[in-house]
């Protein structure tokens, strides 16, 4: 279930499993790193072309992804923006860096059991089973350290939020639009904890990589949110991308620093379109 599709943390390990991977990378004096535990649940809709291949269907897992830490940092990196914003820029591939390691992962709490596995370049932790991960499901993600600090952190499969700005469920190729001139100010039905509004970019075929995400999280009760103009302006234009995409969710959103790294937890539950930037 988990192999066939393609979000910001499937992609690359798709497109590296067949490729020459550098040295092993190992953290230098004074750098820093941004890893984020990843784990999303996404449920069947009508909407096309949320997944690059427009591939959909009831699915769920846990990735790892790594990124060096400030926006002056070599690529690949990751910088903080208006404190509940992180934008990550360029990939790992062509270059001298493989994420280092959190050590031996072990992912608890999907139907098919405990799931241990070696973080490296970039990592699915597990997939999920077609019924898995329901709503108020308990899940565990922890390492044992290796370059980087060991982690363990739990977690609940929070429930689904509304996006109200637009139908998430049925948008159809070209139905969002979004200026790259302006903040996009959102709205949605609100709940309780909060909502994540993620975008991706990817290039064109035959690498097919992502190589831009944004991630903003937003207190659920508000009811509407701004992702500042600082996060917008960074996307690619439409013309230099293959695929921009959308992502609205409810998430259990955790966040936390161990040595020289900051981690953010998001366990999303929730729906993605494909979108497309206006100038």
């Amino acid at each position: 279930m988990f192999t066939i599709r393609c979000t910001a943390l499937l992609c690359a390990v798709v497109l590296f499993a067949g490729c020459g991977l550098p040295p092993s990378y190992e953290p230098k004096a004074g750098e820093r790193f941004w890893t984020l535990l990843d784990g999303e649940k996404w449920s069947k809709d009508n909407a096309a072309g949320w997944v690059p291949f427009e591939l959909r269907g009831d699915v769920a897992g846990l990735g790892i992804l790594t990124w060096r830490l400030g926006k002056d940092a070599p690529l690949p990196h990751a910088w903080r923006v208006a404190d509940n914003c992180t934008i990550t820029e360029g990939t790992w591939r062509d270059t001298e860096f493989i994420q280092p390691s959190h050590g031996t992962g072990t992912f608890i709490g999907s139907a098919s059991g405990e799931h241990k596995f070696e973080l490296g370049r970039t990592s699915i932790g597990a997939a999920g089973e077609k019924d898995d991960w329901k709503v108020g499901s308990a899940l565990r993600a922890k390492a044992d350290g290796d370059a980087l600090p060991a982690f363990d952190i739990n977690g609940t499969v929070p429930a689904e939020n509304k996006l109200t700005t637009w139908d998430m469920a049925k948008a159809q190729t070209d139905d969002i639009k979004i200026p790259r001139t302006q903040a996009l100010e959102l709205k949605w039905e609100p709940g309780s904890g909060e909502v994540l509004v993620m975008l991706s970019q990817y290039t064109n075929l035959p690498d097919m990589d992502f190589i831009h995400t944004a991630w903003c999280f937003f207190p659920a009760d508000a009811g509407t949110g701004t992702v500042p103009l600082e996060v917008i302006q960074s996307m690619h234009k439409r013309s230099d991308v293959y695929e921009s995409h959308l992502y609205f969710a409810g998430v259990d959103h955790k966040q936390s620093t161990s040595g020289n790294t900051d981690f953010d937890w998001a366990i999303w539950n929730g729906k993605g379109a494909t979108i497309m930037w206006e100038e």
